[in-house]
């Protein structure tokens, strides 16, 4: 804290940083719309239509397959990376 003028000054340096993190947070859990970018190819991605259902879907030769199924998930509007999966926490 020896290098900020005041508590006041330090308390506020630590604000912006958190928001930072947190808006860092809110873009890599953002849904993509697919007007804006779309998925690499052969990238695992959870995808959304236009009737609000949700999937994972594989992003392969330009369109969204369903995972488990022969599917395509057509008229898909958004997507979204998944998740990194937990981490087991050493104790």
């Amino acid at each position: 804290m020896s290098e900020f003028a005041s508590k006041d000054e330090y308390y506020l340096s630590k604000i912006r940083k958190h928001r930072e993190e947190i808006a860092t947070l809110q873009k890599a859990q953002r849904w993509i719309p697919v007007g804006e970018s779309l998925p690499t190819e052969s990238q695992k991605v959870l995808s959304a239509d236009k009737g609000g259902r949700v999937y994972q879907s594989t992003y392969r030769c330009g369109a969204f397959a369903v995972i488990f199924h022969c599917d395509e998930h057509s008229n898909v509007t958004h997507w979204r990376p998944l998740p990194l999966p937990p981490q087991e926490h050493k104790t």
